[in-house]
């Protein structure tokens, strides 16, 4: 508002405009005791879990794909001696055993991330609903 205030011609006219109109909306929202929603800004317990779902979900994805290839592809030495080799399992079925595992870790880690995202926006300001969600 200073900048428009003191140099309106250093300033481009769409610019003025969205101030002006953003500066309108908080006034009308203080009126009514409401607060605003804004997309990427949730506060509340169910629409701050689905924006954890859609931020955290690529990143997750990523992480299970290390986590599987660098299982997979790695092997385990201790003094020169392949760990891999020692165990009573098909090299396929430990393989996909690894794989299980992986997957099921980082989907436990997964879920208590959004548990606890889910309880500490819920404790700050509320579940809100599904629906509104």
């Amino acid at each position: 508002m200073q900048t428009i205030k003191h140099h309106p011609s250093s300033v481009s006219p769409d610019y003025i405009s969205s101030v002006y109109a953003t500066r309108t909306l908080y006034k009308r929202l203080i009126k009514l005791n409401l607060r605003p929603d804004v997309v990427g800004m949730e506060t509340q317990g169910f629409p701050f879990t689905l924006r954890m779902v859609d931020v955290l979900f690529p990143v997750a994805v990523v992480l299970v794909m290390v986590t599987l290839l660098t299982s997979v592809f790695t092997q385990t030495f201790i003094d020169h001696i392949d760990l891999d080799d020692m165990w009573p399992l098909s090299r396929s079925k430990l393989i996909f055993t690894k794989i299980g595992f992986s997957v099921v870790f980082a989907f436990a880690i997964y879920l208590v991330c959004l548990v606890l995202g889910f309880i500490g926006a819920s404790m700050i300001n509320g579940s809100s609903s599904l629906v509104a969600a």
